[in-house]
């Protein structure tokens, strides 16, 4: 198979993309390499494999013939066919692949061009066609902002170049818009930087960076508020950078902002201010505030329902599925937190295994539901490879072990702590630890001194609740609590 650039790009065409590239390489305009005919050729074989190109008509050989027949093959001078095919196609792109701009471009374009021709008629009409595709904008965000620069700056232009002195040039309203369109993507940018973490690394050019959005917004704050996406980037942006400290208040406040105007909002930015929410809680929640466990799950379920927590096409991250189930199990949301796992089961990615993701948090939804055998069947049944879930999947394994009160629990917990030893050379001292930690403190939990010893009990309360990493805490703690009241 012929494996290039012509194939990959010709595999994200959509059907009708790629009738339109078949009208478009007709044109002698486009198509003005020095083989346009071999080039179309070429094209017009390869549309008939469209869209997966399987097939042993895509063997050089045989696409030589199609294109040079009762030819000697050549490699070299099919490539090269191919290479003028790609070139026609990125021309192809730049002119019809841009939808969401290609009207706005197109009047733009016209406005421009009759200004400086001095065809005032032509020019106004331009100017009032993009006018309405402006308000015609379901989303105020950026690109609405920009493309109102680009309007008034052409009425300001034409104004001070006819020198028409009775029409007020409206030079404060195309800074404005400027100003506004470079403060949201300022702020987008910086965001990217602070999600991924970037922010903790000492590095010139991002301090730079840091220092301009402390002024970018102090002027957001002061001067554009009023306008919501302005406001939602400001707060996220907020949120992101104070994420560990008290932030109460700029959270409800993107709260009430995508309440409000959520519609005026695209569905890329809602990603981004709803993963902003969800991340203020998660921080919360790992400094150790329980108390925001329902407001999280409320998120994931509202954002589930608005398709923020997808990737393009409906793909859900291995994180953030594996994130809803935990917090749905911890607060006994069984159900849902089943029939979710099972609706996503073949949309994981980001994920070396996504079919343990699902049957790992599978058997975990079974245990929390009491049904220790069919969770028990599942985790024998299949092989976790992935470090995180082998490890995950012995600890379940063991709480399985325990609950059974099986003969079998201290071989168990020999084996994992073999495993967790054998580890040691792939994994950091933070991943061991945890995993250390839950053995040893299970062990003492079933020592026979421990049992009806309400000071051991205690005891071992203590030092769960003083351990800084302990795999399992919950689990553990809540053992401990039903040892206490048998007492």
């Amino acid at each position: 198979m012929l494996q290039t650039k012509l194939i990959r790009l010709l595999k994200t065409f959509s059907v009708e993309e790629v009738k339109q590239l078949r009208l478009f390489i007709q044109s002698s305009l486009f198509n003005d390499g020095r083989r346009p005919q071999k080039s179309q050729a070429l094209l017009e074989h390869l549309s008939e494999y469209h869209p997966h190109f399987e097939d042993e008509g895509l063997k050089k050989e045989t696409l030589f013939l199609e294109i040079f027949p009762e030819e000697t093959y050549s490699e070299s001078k099919l490539d090269k066919v191919a290479t003028e095919l790609v070139k026609v196609i990125r021309k192809f792109i730049a002119v019809f692949c841009s939808d969401a701009l290609a009207d706005y471009q197109y009047w733009l374009s016209q406005a421009q061009f009759f200004r400086l021709r001095r065809l005032n008629t032509e020019f106004q009409y331009a100017i009032d066609r993009i006018e309405k595709l402006q308000q015609k904008m379901p989303f105020r965000g950026e690109d609405y902002f920009y493309r109102q620069f680009n309007l008034e700056h052409e009425r300001m232009i034409d104004l001070v170049d006819s020198n028409d002195r009775k029409k007020d040039i409206n030079a404060t309203s195309t800074i404005k818009n400027l100003d506004i369109f470079y403060i949201i993507t300022k702020m987008v940018h910086c965001s990217y930087l602070l999600i991924q973490g970037n922010h903790k690394q000492q590095d010139n050019s991002r301090n730079h960076a840091f220092a301009l959005i402390d002024k970018v917004l102090e002027t957001a704050k002061d001067n554009y508020l009023d306008i919501p996406v302005v406001a939602a980037y400001y707060y996220s942006y907020a949120l992101l950078l104070h994420r560990w400290e008290e932030n109460e208040d700029n959270y409800y406040q993107l709260k009430a902002v995508l309440q409000n105007y959520g519609e005026e909002f695209s569905h890329s930015s809602l990603i981004v201010f709803h993963n902003c929410l969800r991340n203020y809680i998660v921080g919360r929640y790992n400094k150790g505030d329980n108390t925001v466990l329902p407001e999280l799950l409320d998120l994931i379920k509202n954002h589930a329902a608005q398709a923020t927590i997808y990737q393009e096409g409906g793909d859900i991250p291995a994180s953030t599925l594996q994130s809803a189930i935990t917090v749905a199990l911890k607060l006994g949301d069984y159900k849902w937190a089943i029939d979710f796992l099972t609706q996503h089961r073949y949309r994981i990615v980001g994920a070396d295994d996504p079919e343990a993701i699902y049957q790992f948090n599978l058997a975990n939804c079974l245990f929390h539901k009491g049904d220790f055998i069919e969770a028990e069947r599942l985790l024998a049944n299949y092989n976790f490879r992935e470090m995180f879930y082998k490890l995950a999947a012995r600890r379940l394994e063991i709480k399985l072990y325990y609950e059974a009160r099986s003969p079998l629990l201290d071989a168990r917990l020999d084996a994992f702590k073999i495993l967790v030893h054998e580890m040691k050379s792939i994994l950091t001292v933070d991943k061991i630890a945890p995993n250390n930690h839950f053995i040893d403190l299970l062990r003492q939990i079933l020592a026979p001194k421990t049992l009806r010893n309400r000071e051991r009990i205690q005891k071992l309360l203590d030092k769960l609740e003083n351990q800084k990493a302990v795999a399992e805490r919950e689990w553990l703690k809540k053992k401990l609590e039903e040892m206490m009241k048998r007492c």
